[in-house]
């Protein structure tokens, strides 16, 4: 980062040059093609020629992940160093939609990661499809936690967010004998 963080947990932020600085990773076509082969084979134990839309996205994902996770990292030990302030979000909800084309938006790796696929034989339209709709709860309050999260990203807080994890996502709710009883919601 060019800016030192304050100690009151929130990056400095002055212009569009130091935003990209902060939240785009820095990766060539290249490394994400190597990532995303590498992933196929020793993740998913795949061969391209065989491997399915899901395994390409699966290994995109994981190939996106890593990147993220050295840029994580590198923020921990900055909080660490200045004993940064830190939030944590509870909710037991969270409706987030899908991840995957917004996460590359976020990281400002879409147009790599779609060249990266592109010379791999793949459409990233067709990929992200495999994607499913994460939902974690049962309602508009599920939509309101995603949008706090998205929210203390955005304004670089640094926040985390917990949830409980439901046996099937998305559910309908029924109370028998005074229980709660979830049962399967697609």
């Amino acid at each position: 980062m060019s800016k030192e963080v304050k100690k009151s947990g929130k990056a400095e932020i002055i212009g569009t040059k130091d935003i990209k600085e902060i939240f785009f990773i820095d990766t060539s076509v290249s490394e994400l093609k190597n990532s995303i082969k590498w992933h196929l084979n020793c993740t998913l134990a795949r061969e391209p020629s065989s491997a399915t839309k899901h395994d390409w996205w699966l290994a995109s994902c994981y190939a996106l992940r890593d990147k993220i996770l050295d840029r994580f990292i590198k923020t921990q030990v900055v909080h660490h160093r200045v004993n940064t302030k830190r939030l944590y979000y509870l909710s037991l909800e969270y409706l987030t939609g899908q991840l995957f084309i917004n996460n590359l938006h976020n990281t400002g790796t879409f147009e790599k990661l779609s060249i990266a696929l592109k010379e791999l034989g793949q459409d990233i339209e067709e990929i992200s499809k495999e994607g499913p709709d994460p939902g974690l709860g049962n309602g508009g309050l599920g939509r309101l936690a995603a949008c706090f999260l998205d929210s203390l990203a955005t304004l670089n807080y640094p926040a985390i967010g917990y949830g409980i994890h439901y046996e099937f996502g998305l559910f309908k709710q029924e109370i028998i004998d005074g229980q709660q009883v979830e049962r399967p919601d697609s």
